[in-house]
C-alpha cells in the first residue's frame, strides 16, 4: 500500500474524476490526431510511468510487518514522499491512458472489418477482451499454491 492506510475512498474518487475527464479530449480530437500515433503517444507515456512506479518500489518498498495489511496479497510497504509519488505516477498513468488507449482501443476494432461482418467481428473482438478478465483477475488466486515464481 502506497501510505493511505483504509482511506482509499478520496484517492480512488480522484482517479476515477481524472480517467471521465481526460477521455473528453480524445472523444473530440482523436480523428485529429490519427489512431497510430494515439497509440504510440500513450504507450510510451503509460510505459514511462510504470517504469518510474517500479523503480521506486524496487528501491522504497519494505516488507510489511505482521498483520500490517488485512490481506496476505499486499507484499510491499511504502510511505513517506516515494508513496505521493506512486500515487502521481498511477493518476498520470491514468490521465495517459483515458485519452489514448481507453477510446482508441474501442475505435479501432470496427473499421478494421467490411461491413457484412463488422458487427459479429467486434462482438468476438469484445467478448474476447472481455472473457480475458476473470483469468487475470484471479491469477493470483489460481496460482497461489506455486509460490511467487509464478509472476508473468
Amino acid at each position: 500500500m502506497a501510505g493511505l492506510s483504509s482511506n482509499v475512498l478520496l484517492p480512488s474518487s480522484i482517479q476515477f474524476i481524472i480517467n471521465v475527464v481526460m477521455t473528453v479530449p480524445a472523444l473530440l480530437y482523436v480523428d485529429r490526431w490519427g489512431r497510430r500515433p494515439t497509440l504510440l503517444v500513450g504507450a510510451f507515456l503509460m510505459m514511462t510511468w510504470l517504469f518510474i512506479n517500479a523503480a521506486l518500489f524496487a528501491h522504497y518498498s519494505v516488507k510489511p510487518r505482521p498483520k500490517q495489511f488485512p490481506s496476505a496479497a499486499e507484499s510491499m510497504s511504502i510511505t513517506g514522499a516515494p508513496a505521493k509519488a506512486v500515487i502521481a505516477c498511477t493518476y498520470l498513468f491514468v490521465a495517459s491512458f483515458a485519452p489514448t488507449w481507453g477510446p482508441v482501443s474501442w475505435i479501432y476494432p470496427p473499421e478494421l472489418y467490411p461491413l457484412r461482418v463488422r458487427g459479429k467481428a467486434v462482438a468476438l473482438s469484445t467478448s474476447a477482451n472481455w472473457s480475458n478478465t476473470p483469468g487475470c483477475t484471479y491469477k493470483k488466486l489460481l496460482t497461489s499454491h506455486l509460490g511467487h515464481s509464478t509472476s508473468l
